[in-house]
């Protein structure tokens, strides 16, 4: 395990990155079981709904710095089951071997915001190791950047409209190897690093949010906001790289970021002390696991138990259900956050629903970890 996260923090400071499925971008998102789509704020609103960007950052300001990290590890049970041996990657090969493909997402991005306008920088970053037969099996790895501009602004009272544009360079990695070889993560990353393509594309995102208590200019029981985002409306599409001369097994199609929409809600039954939100993808979404899809449903509780004008400490908490698949776990999150007027800090935390032995220790199916940091002027 500690292997994986030593590849999943290599992925995230590669010069790249890249998403199929939709991630868990910001601590407070991960802390929320997901869920962002008209709760996310600062420069991470970019992300899940560039109409955020309409509404100011605390009281009136609206200019922020933020930098956001974070990695996520999940053990999906798909495929077949291996039954060779191998002395590398020792724990991957276990997992493989039970029926599971690892599959790793992570986030590294900084952003800036200027009123209305945000400018970031972020990577989202996908691989997984899939077993191609029972002794053989393949990383698959998508490292894209965005470059992306965004803009959100009231269309009139409680309605909120946003977009963002962006630059993405992609690079498209892979390599397959043996169960019964002793092949290691710092190889078998060297090996894919020789075999990567690099392309370029271009991607768009659209959002909306409704504030029904401001749309109606007067308060509306629990202050309820609704709202919905679609990103990579162009389906931006990237090249994979030749096959390796000593390759066996290999995938050779385009990386497509295909659309992606989501829907979300909030309402808050305490005015600036509790807030509920829930998000659910309106699509099935397809992710770098064969005929492996993502569907998922996030619900997610924020209590701010300090308040004052300097400082907002809140506790947060929530799940995560991939509805398109039914054997799919539920994944639990937690998280806090120190909110001040100069300087926030926020932590977010993932953990799978079920647990697997694997030498001789009960290992949860899944892991996540998340931190991000804004300062404010």
């Amino acid at each position: 395990m500690k292997k994986l996260a030593v590849l999943a923090f290599a992925i995230c400071f590669s010069s790249s990155a890249f998403a199929l499925n939709w991630q868990m971008v910001g601590a407070r998102s991960m802390a929320m079981g997901g869920a962002g789509v008209v709760t996310a704020s600062g420069t991470n609103a970019q992300y899940y709904n560039p109409a955020l960007l309409g509404e100011p950052v605390w009281d009136e300001q609206t200019d922020e710095n933020g930098f956001h990290f974070g990695v996520q590890a999940e053990m999906p049970k798909v495929g077949m089951a291996g039954g060779a041996t191998g002395e590398g990657m020792s724990y991957i090969k276990d997992w493989l071997k039970k029926g599971y493909t690892p599959l790793i997402n992570s986030d590294i991005g900084f952003g800036v915001r200027r009123g209305n306008f945000a400018f970031s920088i972020r990577s989202l970053d996908v691989m997984s190791i899939q077993l191609r037969t029972s002794s053989k099996a393949l990383a698959d790895t998508g490292l894209f950047t965005e470059g992306a501009v965004g803009y959100g602004f009231y269309l009139f009272d409680g309605v909120r409209l946003g977009g963002n544009l962006k630059v993405i360079q992609g690079t498209t990695m892979e390599r397959d190897f043996a169960l019964n070889s002793d092949i290691d993560f710092s190889e078998l990353l060297r090996k894919s690093w020789h075999h990567k393509k690099l392309s370029a594309d271009w991607g768009i995102d659209l959002g909306a949010s409704v504030n029904f208590s401001e749309l109606f200019k007067g308060n509306v029981i629990f202050n309820p906001e609704i709202g919905i985002v679609a990103k990579n409306l162009n389906t931006p599409s990237f090249k994979r790289p030749e096959k390796a001369s000593d390759a066996t097994v290999w995938n050779t199609d385009e990386y497509k970021l295909k659309p992606q929409y989501r829907l979300g809600a909030a309402i808050h039954p305490i005015k600036n002390r509790l807030t509920i939100a829930a998000d659910v993808d309106l699509n099935k979404n397809e992710t770098s696991i064969d005929d492996y899809k993502s569907q998922q449903f996030s619900l997610g509780m924020e209590a701010i138990v300090w308040n004052d004008h300097t400082l907002k400490v809140p506790l947060r908490v929530g799940m995560n259900k991939n509805l398109a698949e039914d054997d799919a776990p539920t994944y639990f999150t937690a998280g806090f956050g120190t909110l001040g007027h100069s300087f926030d800090f926020e932590l977010g935390l993932m953990v799978g629903q079920k647990t697997e032995k694997i030498k001789g220790h009960d290992w949860p199916n899944a892991l996540g970890l998340s931190m991000s940091f804004a300062w404010y002027f």
